[in-house]
């Protein structure tokens, strides 16, 4: 580099350091010092707090747009603030959306094929099924057949038998007897006593029978 001397003997001007000037930060009004330069002088200190709260004072926000566009679906005027596209309304956009989505999956959608095998109950092939879900155990009889016997399962635990009192026409005691149905004429035991002397009397009208039929012979 050149030295002072050889500068001040080749051009004839001395090098001279810059002078130093005090000034107030106006936001912290507390003094310091920068070189003077051309041009407009610092008003701030080096401080970065004084420097955000400066700016923070100073700038503006910007003023928001207001657009108004009409949706290309249908009549509505569609209002948006700021920037961004803007072309449909929300209604629209959901119907585009579910639409793009239908094709979509028609185009890429593979459905897979799956054997169901045999019905539990009666055992005929239950054939293919396509797509998702889960696989059925039983063809459309067999399944009937067991819906209205989990229905009559299901019923009998809530149903409360109804208790209804009757009087034998033999033996004229007071009896109960449960469920719906037409009302007992004899008790239990008045009806087995009757059907023991129905069959004897049926033996001895065969046996009589018999005996007619060898007295013959």
């Amino acid at each position: 580099m050149m030295d002072e001397l050889d500068f001040t003997e080749i051009t004839g001007f001395t090098i001279s350091e810059p002078s130093m000037k005090e000034t107030s930060c106006i936001v912290c009004e507390e003094t310091f010092t920068h070189p003077v330069k051309r041009g407009r002088q610092p008003k701030l200190c080096s401080s970065k707090e004084c420097r955000s709260a400066h700016r923070k004072a100073t700038r503006k926000p910007a003023e928001k747009k207001t657009r108004r566009q009409k949706c290309a679906g249908c009549e509505t005027i569609i209002v948006k603030e700021g920037r961004g596209r803007i072309k449909w309304c929300d209604e629209c956009r959901a119907k585009i959306n579910i639409e793009r989505h239908r094709k979509y999956r028609q185009e890429t959608y593979i459905a897979k094929e799956r054997e169901i095998g045999n019905c539990q109950d009666c055992g005929c092939d239950l054939g293919k099924r396509t797509g998702k879900g889960r696989l059925k155990t039983r063809c459309e009889a067999c399944q009937k057949e067991h819906r209205k016997e989990v229905a009559r399962l299901s019923a009998l635990k809530c149903y409360k038998p109804v208790v209804r009192e009757y009087t034998c026409s033999v033996c004229n005691t007071v009896n109960q007897q449960e469920g719906r149905g037409k009302l007992r004429k004899r008790c239990p035991d008045c009806m087995n006593v009757k059907q023991v002397v129905v069959e004897r009397n049926e033996t001895s009208e065969a046996e009589e029978m018999l005996k007619g039929i060898f007295d013959e012979g």
